[in-house]
């Protein structure tokens, strides 16, 4: 993944995060924050490849 890419992504996040101004930038980007470190701790766990699914999924939906 480009870098181009993963900034798009974390300012997708951030946005939806964000919720047209529901939450201020700040508290924003700590949400944001919150996830990332939830799924980095989520893949340090040791499994058998295929076997165990990640605690921490991320589902994608259709943009329609």
């Amino acid at each position: 993944m480009s870098e181009d890419e993963l900034t798009r992504r974390f300012k997708l996040a951030h946005n939806a995060l964000w919720a047209g101004g529901q939450l201020n930038p700040s508290e924003a980007f700590d949400e944001l924050d919150k996830l990332i470190f939830c799924k980095i701790w989520d893949e340090r766990k040791a499994r058998k490849n295929g076997e165990e699914p990640f605690d921490f999924q991320i589902i994608q939906e259709d943009a329609n």
